[in-house]
């Protein structure tokens, strides 16, 4: 899920002698997709699932992957881009089902990933930090709807919340 950085995928998937077959991103900011240049470089056929919510857009506009604001501005193109819509499910493995839900607010194409009980949320949900609404593309109403369906759904399902950044603190939901 993401690829900010890829060094230490990289350096597992060849210890355990394994291929990458797909990333998940959670939304298109450079920080969370920086790394898709390498792996295309690398394996031009390996899958991007994204938001069909403006994801490939979002990842192609300098502005909205906010690139443009670093030293290296980058757009990522692919031939397998998969678009996910909110309610999609997809058999990772023989026992195991990934389901992808829009929770659009920090980006417009953001995205958050139920695996059994992890729920992977990127930025959209941060504990214990507020999330961030004033970048290009954000929409703090949004936000705040995608921010309460996380939480209800981390609550109801007792789900352990695997955010886009680490946080060393304790919190609650």
């Amino acid at each position: 899920v993401d690829c900010g950085g890829t060094e230490a995928v990289e350096a597992w998937l060849r210890d355990n002698k394994k291929t990458l077959k797909g990333v998940f991103l959670t939304h298109c900011h450079d920080d969370h997709i920086r790394g898709l240049r390498r792996i295309i470089q690398q394996q031009p056929e390996v899958k991007i699932y994204l938001s069909a919510h403006e994801g490939i857009r979002c990842v192609q506009d300098v502005r909205l992957n906010l690139s443009r604001y670093t030293s290296e501005p980058f757009q990522i193109f692919s031939n397998h881009f998969v678009e996910l819509k909110d309610g999609d499910k997809l058999q990772l493995f023989p026992d195991t089902e990934l389901t992808a839900l829009q929770a659009d607010g920090h980006s417009i194409d953001s995205m958050i990933y139920r695996v059994g009980k992890w729920l992977f949320t990127g930025d959209a949900y941060i504990p214990p930090l507020a999330v961030v609404t004033k970048l290009p593309g954000s929409d703090k109403i949004r936000a705040a709807e995608s921010l309460e369906m996380i939480k209800g759904l981390v609550e109801k399902e007792q789900l352990i919340v695997q955010p886009g950044h680490n946080i060393n603190t304790t919190h609650d939901v």
